[in-house]
């Protein structure tokens, strides 16, 4: 079962962004599977490592984006998106240090904060964007 689910409710009307978000969705619910199966660190370890590569992959490509239609609401959207790494920076480093046992609160977490990125954040850009 699924934890996130895409609906046009989200859609920033950009293609590529939309296409990058739902692949964030399913990579946020492979790690949710792979955490409820209670799999080996080593892949837990991976899926958060490939979750925090295309995030960091997906937030350059749209503050690009802002940039070049010059979005008066970049500078905040880069902190939001910076303050979202350094948390999966810390909360990997402390699960491959065994400081940390993966659970759904995290899980939860990171659905519940790109879910609600995209909602709020993300339309301000698709407001300015495509006005």
């Amino acid at each position: 079962m699924a934890l996130l689910s895409w609906d046009e409710s989200l859609s920033v009307k950009i293609d590529k962004m939309d296409e990058q978000h739902q692949q964030l969705f399913d990579l946020i619910n492979r790690f949710y599977d792979e955490v409820g199966k209670q799999s080996q660190k080593q892949l837990i370890s991976e899926l958060i490592k490939g979750m925090k590569e295309y995030t960091i992959l997906h937030f350059r490509e749209e503050e690009q984006l802002m940039q070049q239609h010059g979005y008066p609401g970049l500078a905040q959207h880069k902190k939001q998106h910076s303050d979202f790494i350094d948390k999966v920076n810390d909360l990997q480093e402390k699960y491959e240090a065994g400081k940390m046992i993966i659970s759904i609160e995290i899980t939860n977490f990171l659905k519940d904060w790109i879910k609600n990125h995209i909602k709020d954040s993300d339309q301000q850009y698709n407001k300015y964007i495509n006005r």
